[in-house]
Formats: structure tokens, sequence, C-alpha cells
């Protein structure tokens, strides 16, 4: 069918430009509220705000989706995140737009995440998933290289009004391969009572639960607090974003090193990358050099990436098993409340005993989800 590989074609074009667009600032964002006066405590409250507001609305994008069809509530979501990153210069002007910003960063995401997983899920081919979600993860991986570095001299030469309007802009470009998408039924049919059944019907297995809760309180901690820690350590923008380059090309060298490897025994490679990423939060209790700290960086990146690897087929799965509106529902509530919750637990560990103290913390953390 020659409109299937042409949709996932232009479905690969769009990730190809959304990811650019979203890597020019991600990394850096917790930064840049540092630079301009907010604290610790400020700037971890408002990504917990900011996930708050995903999960509590996430439901209005299934309204929305309902009404006007999933094509639709993700174009909302990327028009929504355009609107947030030109509006990021002015979250310290008041209270007011300080949660103003971090609804539209919450809506944003729900908007995009829960539509376009369902988006995938629907244009992808009958057993070929897993390759086909291989190769987006193989494009966010190369093109993130290049723009945390690009980003982080754009927001130090030019300041943060540059750096947001130009990530805004690359965020809503990437609209555009998605307008010839053709030949699916993109209706969303969603409503609370069958999401219950389906719950009912498709208990997520204990195991699964927590290697998706694990999983994603070790991406959280590492894409935000770990850029804060590296800055109150001393290290500049622009070194911040070479470690954003460095995660990046982690992504790409893990699964041509291990991929086979995680086809054959994932069960085995999750352990094995859990225990390793145990090690890397032990070393930096007691070791915070400089050039320690980008080996470490780069050991985040190659970790990450293992542990997603053992898991991909089984969320891939999963999809398949559930209705993709469904799935995509659950998944996406499931994957921000973990994130969320990791940074409510580190929180008032920041206040007590600083910063470093995350590191000792996430020894036990890790251990026991």
């Amino acid at each position: 069918m020659g409109y299937q590989k042409s949709n996932l074609l232009n479905y690969y074009h769009h990730k190809t430009v959304y990811f650019f667009g979203e890597a020019l600032i991600n990394i850096l964002l917790p930064v840049y509220f540092l630079l301009i006066g907010f604290s610790i405590a400020s700037v971890i409250s408002w990504f917990i705000l900011t996930m708050l507001f995903s999960i509590t609305f996430g439901l209005s994008t299934i309204a929305f989706g309902n009404k006007f069809g999933i094509k639709k509530a993700l174009f909302m979501g990327l028009m929504l995140e355009a609107a947030f990153l030109i509006l990021l210069p002015f979250v310290n002007r008041s209270v007011f737009i300080f949660i103003f910003i971090a609804l539209l960063a919450g809506l944003s995401n729900s908007f995009y995440w829960i539509n376009d997983i369902t988006v995938f899920t629907t244009i992808s081919k009958k057993d070929h998933e897993g390759l086909q979600a291989g190769i987006i993860d193989s494009i966010e991986a190369a093109v993130s290289i290049a723009p945390p570095v690009i980003g982080a001299v754009i927001l130090t030469l030019y300041g943060i009004v540059y750096l947001s309007s130009t990530a805004a802009l690359i965020v809503a470009l990437s609209v555009l391969p998605l307008l010839v998408l053709k030949k699916v039924r993109f209706k969303m049919r969603f409503d609370i009572r069958s999401l219950g059944v389906y719950l009912r019907r498709y208990k997520l297995k204990k195991k699964t639960l927590f290697q998706i809760m694990n999983r994603n309180m070790q991406t959280q901690v590492i894409y935000t607090i770990w850029p804060i820690f590296l800055f109150v350590s001393g290290i500049n923008v622009i070194s911040i974003g070479i470690v954003g380059a460095i995660l990046a090309f982690a992504g790409i060298i893990t699964p041509l090193i291990i991929g086979e490897f995680a086809d054959l025994d994932h069960n085995k490679l999750m352990v094995l990358s859990t225990i390793s990423i145990l090690f890397v939060w032990a070393t930096l209790a007691f070791t915070h050099t400089y050039y320690v700290l980008f080996v470490l960086s780069f050991s985040f990146g190659v970790l990450l990436e293992a542990f997603w690897l053992s898991m991909y087929k089984k969320i891939l799965l999963l999809g398949k098993k559930y209705h993709a509106s469904y799935f995509s529902v659950i998944y996406t509530v499931l994957e921000t409340f973990f994130k969320m919750l990791v940074l409510i637990i580190l929180l008032p560990i920041i206040i007590l005993y600083g910063i470093s103290a995350v590191f000792v913390t996430m020894i036990p953390i890790t251990i026991f989800f």
C-alpha cells in the first residue's frame, strides 16, 4: 500500500524537524531559569506544575480529539508548544505568567504526545512496529546531537528571545509533513467508561509498571536535575550544551552495539543497565571532578538507551494489545506521573540537603523501583 509508506515517510519528516526544534532548548531550559534568578526549588516546582497540568487536563485532549479528530489535536499540541516557547522569555514577569507558561507547556505535552502515539500506532505497518519505532528513535538521537550546542551558543551570544523564537518556529514548521497524511481514519473514539473497561480487561503487570516507572524517573532526573547540578557546579552554558550532544550521541551508538542483544535477551539487558545506573549514581555521590562529569554524562546516555531498548518491544506490543487511543492515554499519563513523582520526592531533599544529595537518594529509588 503506497499511501502507508508515504504516511510513514511524512511522519519521519515531521519527527526530524520536531526533534531538532525541541533539542535546541530542552536541556537548557532549567539552566535558563537559573540564569534569570530562579532558585533551584522554584525551577523544580515549575516542572512539577507543568506535569500536574499535563495530567489534569489530559482528558481535554481526548474531548478535542473526539470532536475534531486526532490530527487536529496533534496540530493543537504543536501550536501550544510554539506558544509556550514564544512566551518563555517573560516567565519571570509575574506569578501569573509563571503559572500560565507552565499551563501551556503541560497542555502541549498532553495534546502532542497522547495523539502522537495514536497516530504512529495507526499508520505503522503490522509486524514491523519495532523497526519503525527504532527508526524514530534513531532520528531523535541523530538530529539531537548538534542542536543543544547550537542552542547554548544562541543563548550565550544572543539571549533567550532568539533561542526560544527559533525553537518555536521549527516546532511550528514540523506541522507541514503531517498535513499530507492521507487515507487514514484519525477519528478518536474515547470515553471514560470505556477506558475503565479496557483497564480492567488489560491490566498492566506490576513488573511492567515498575519498569515504566524506573525508566521515566531516571530520564527526568538526568534531563532536569543533571543540567542544574552541572550549572551550579560551575559548568558553563556551552559545556552543558555539549553534555546534551553527548547524551544524544550515546543514544545513536548504543543500539548499534547492543541492539541485537536487546532482541535476544531484553530482560537481562534491563537488569544489567539498571545495575550500571546504580554504579553511576554511586560514583556521582563521591566524585564531582570536571572531566568525570562528562564521562558520566556519556554513561547516562548509553544506559538510558539500553534500558529503553530492553522495554521498547514490550511497550509496542502493549500498544497493539490496547486500542491505540486508550493505550496512548494510559502510557502518556503514567509516564508524566512518574516523572512528576520523582521530582516531588527529590524536592524536599534538595531544599534540606542540597542538590548533591539527589545522587545518594537515586540509589535506593533505583533499587526499589
